[in-house]
């Protein structure tokens, strides 16, 4: 996740050494060249020893506009790479558009706010079923907002959800034959927390897997 100072902004997942996916709309307030990365499950900084790593580079999806809420996401490059350890690991990407489909259960997890309103000080994580986007679109849910790049996740009876602080961070998917985790959704947007009728909306990172590569191949921005 990045972070200014001591500040929690946003979540992340990193996809490979150097780089780090996240949800675009996290870089709206701030110059980026301000925040650093950190890998870690506690903030305020004490579950030593840590990895902190400055940014080089902001990649943000160029169909992206602030304030709406199709494509949102972002890769960030690193100015010097994590070093991969037993608690800090690189997650893969998706392999197909059908790999996780409908009522699949897949992990959120992020410093956002809990029950109680506040921030959590300790990484959580909560299990989710895929929602298919033609539930989501219902109009007693979500309707025409939602689009082919979303992924809706959580109970519609509003049992779980992602919340704010959230943001940027990962829906992740585990394999049942090969039993590696995949980076299926970005959290992205939703209405308040845990509401019925009401999913999390994720940005269906499979949708983008073609800029995405380009973006690590090249080290810039592409078009696609």
């Amino acid at each position: 996740y990045h972070v200014r100072s001591e500040k929690h902004d946003c979540g992340g997942a990193l996809i490979s050494r150097c780089y780090v996916a996240t949800a675009a709309h996290c870089f709206k307030r701030s110059k980026f060249l301000s925040y650093v990365v950190r890998g870690g499950f506690e903030l305020g900084f004490r579950d030593r020893p840590e990895q902190v790593r400055e940014i080089e580079n902001v990649f943000i999806h160029p169909f992206y506009t602030f304030g709406l809420q199709e494509d949102d996401i972002a890769v960030i490059k690193l100015k010097s790479c994590f070093t991969i350890t037993e608690k800090l690991q690189t997650i893969c990407l998706p392999k197909s558009a059908s790999q996780f489909t409908n009522g699949f259960q897949c992990v959120a997890s992020g410093f956002g706010e809990t029950e109680d309103g506040e921030a959590s000080q300790r990484l959580k994580f909560v299990w989710l079923p895929l929602i298919d986007n033609e539930a989501c679109s219902h109009e007693s849910v979500y309707g025409s907002r939602i689009t082919n790049g979303m992924q809706c996740a959580g109970s519609m009876a509003g049992v779980a959800d992602t919340c704010r602080g959230d943001s940027g961070g990962p829906l992740s998917c585990r394999d049942p034959v090969t039993g590696n985790w995949h980076l299926w959704g970005i959290v992205s947007w939703g209405e308040s927390c845990g509401d019925s009728n009401k999913p999390g909306v994720y940005t269906r990172v499979e949708r983008y897997l073609p800029w995405i590569n380009c973006v690590i191949s090249s080290n810039r921005n592409c078009q696609n």
